[in-house]
C-alpha cells in the first residue's frame, strides 16, 4: 500500500542546517512571559505529532493552544505597543507555533485501486508568510537593543527561514556589539554563525566557528555531533568538474602583400617594420658567392646594375676582406664593368 498526501492550504516550510542536531526550537528567552507557557506546550506537542501519527484529541488540544495563544499576542500587542515582550511573543507564535492542516490523503492498494480522503496534520507556523513574525521579533530587538536574548533569536528565526546572509549580518553585529554576551550566548552566537557558513557549503568557516563555541562550552555535545558531521562532509569526494573541450588553435589570419610595413597608407604592425626595406642591409655574400655573381666578360652587365638611372651599390655590399686570390679578380672584374658602363653610354 502506498500512501501520498498532498496538502491543500499553503503553510510555511522553516529551512534549518543541513546538520543541525535538533530540531527547530522556540525562543528560549521569555519564561516568565504571560503566554510563554501555552507556546512550550503548544511546541512539544507539535512536535511529538511530527513523528507519529495523533489522536482527534490531540490534534484539537494542538489547534486550540494555537489560536488562543496567536489572539492573546496580537492583543497584548494592540494593549502596549510600546513594550519589547508583546512583540517577541506575537513573533514566536507565528514562526514557532504548530498549527493543525488538512491534507489530501492517497492510498493505493494492491490491486491498483486508489482512495483519497482528508486527513490533519500538524504543521510548524501559524501563519502562510513568515515575514509577519520575522517582523514582530526585529520591532522587539529595536524596543529593547540591549537584550541580547531577542537579538539572538531574532538572527536564529532569520536563519531558520532560509536567509543565512542576513542572519551573519545580525549574529557578527552581535558579537562585536557594546552588549557584552554571556559565555552561553557567545557558544550560541558560535554555532549559529557556523550554520551560516554552512548553509552556503563554506565547511571550513563552518568548522572554525564550531571550535570557538566549544572554547565557551566544552563539554557541549550538539556542537561535537556537528563537528563531526562537517569533518565527514569535508572527507566526502565532490564530482569531478567535466573536462573542458580542447579549444583548436585558430588559423593565422592571410596578410595581403599591401598591408605589410612600408606599403603606402598602411600601418607598421611591429618593430621589425621599422626600416624601410631599401635601409635593409643583405648579409655580405661568401667569397663563392661573389664569384658567381661577378660579371667574367667585358660589356656584360647584373641585371641589377643595369643602365637605367640606379645608382652604383654602396661600397659595404662587397666583402670587406676578401680571401686570398679572389681579390684581383674582384678588382678585375669591377674595372671591366667601369669599361663597359662607358661604351653603353
Amino acid at each position: 500500500m502506498k500512501t501520498l498526501c498532498l496538502g491543500v492550504v499553503a503553510v510555511v516550510s522553516l529551512v534549518g542546517p543541513a546538520w543541525s542536531a535538533q530540531a527547530l526550537v522556540a525562543p528560549r528567552h521569555a519564561a516568565g512571559m504571560s503566554g510563554m507557557q501555552d507556546l512550550d506546550r503548544n511546541v512539544a506537542l507539535g512536535t511529538e505529532l511530527m513523528q507519529r501519527e495523533g489522536s482527534k484529541q490531540e490534534l484539537d488540544e494542538l489547534q486550540a493552544l494555537a489560536d488562543q495563544g496567536l489572539k492573546a499576542a496580537r492583543q497584548a500587542v494592540a494593549k502596549d505597543p510600546k513594550s519589547a515582550e508583546p512583540w517577541y511573543l506575537l513573533g514566536s507564535w507565528l514562526i514557532y507555533g504548530y498549527r493543525v492542516v488538512e491534507v489530501e490523503e492517497i492510498t493505493t492498494d494492491a490491486a491498483g485501486d486508489t482512495t483519497v480522503q482528508t486527513v490533519r496534520r500538524p504543521q510548524m507556523g501559524l501563519a502562510d508568510d513568515p515575514q509577519e513574525g520575522l517582523e514582530a521579533l526585529r520591532r522587539a530587538t529595536e524596543l529593547a537593543p540591549k537584550h541580547t536574548g531577542y537579538g539572538l533569536d531574532y538572527a536564529a528565526a532569520v536563519l531558520d527561514t532560509g536567509h543565512p546572509l542576513q542572519a551573519r549580518g545580525l549574529l557578527q553585529g552581535l558579537w562585536i556589539g557594546k552588549t557584552p554576551l554571556t559565555p552561553g550566548e557567545k557558544a550560541r552566537t558560535a554555532v549559529m554563525l557556523s550554520d551560516t557558513y554552512a548553509a552556503e557549503g563554506r565547511l571550513m568557516e563552518a568548522r572554525e566557528w564550531l571550535y570557538v563555541a566549544l572554547d565557551q562550552d566544552p563539554a557541549n555535545a550538539e556542537m561535537v555531533q556537528r563537528l563531526r558531521l562537517i569533518d565527514v562532509e569535508m572527507a566526502t569526494p565532490g564530482p569531478a568538474p567535466p573536462e573542458a573541450p580542447e579549444e583548436e588553435a585558430a588559423p593565422e589570419p592571410e596578410v595581403p602583400e599591401e598591408a605589410w610595413p612600408g606599403a603606402p597608407g598602411e600601418e607598421e604592425m611591429g618593430p621589425e617594420a621599422e626600416l624601410e626595406p631599401s635601409e635593409e642591409v643583405a648579409p655580405a655574400p661568401e667569397s663563392e658567392e661573389y664569384e658567381e655573381v661577378a660579371p667574367t666578360e667585358p660589356g656584360e652587365t647584373p641585371e641589377e646594375y643595369a643602365p637605367g638611372g640606379e645608382e652604383e651599390p654602396p661600397a659595404e655590399v662587397a666583402p670587406s676582406e676578401p680571401e686570398a686570390g679572389v681579390e684581383e679578380g674582384a678588382d678585375s672584374g669591377t674595372d671591366e664593368e667601369t669599361e663597359g658602363e662607358e661604351e653603353s653610354y
